[in-house]
């Protein structure tokens, strides 16, 4: 059971090397968007990767506790802009 946590373990921590960083300019609006998306992507990992090593007792209760509200606020950000964006198009009647 722990080598195959630990396995889940090693293998977020690829996923999350092998995530693609953001290539758009310092200033445009689509690297601030990309760069937005790229914190909150790795802020998500970062929690999941401690929740599994939670369970081989190889992270502290404290920093699991801060991993996943950070994870959750960060999640809920990610909503109320999405919903700010749907608004916006809907009260400029723009089909989406």
């Amino acid at each position: 059971m722990v080598d195959k946590i630990s396995g889940a373990i090693s293998a977020y921590q690829k996923i999350d090397s092998l995530t693609p960083k953001n290539t758009g300019g310092d200033g445009e609006f689509s690297g601030l968007v990309g760069h937005a998306l790229e914190s909150a992507i790795s802020t998500v990992h970062k929690g999941e990767i401690l929740s599994t090593s939670s369970l081989v007792d190889q992270a502290s209760l404290e920093d699991l506790a801060t991993a996943v509200t950070n994870a959750e606020l960060t999640l809920k950000t990610v909503v109320a802009v999405r919903d700010r964006i749907i608004s916006a198009y809907q009260d400029i009647k723009m089909p989406i």
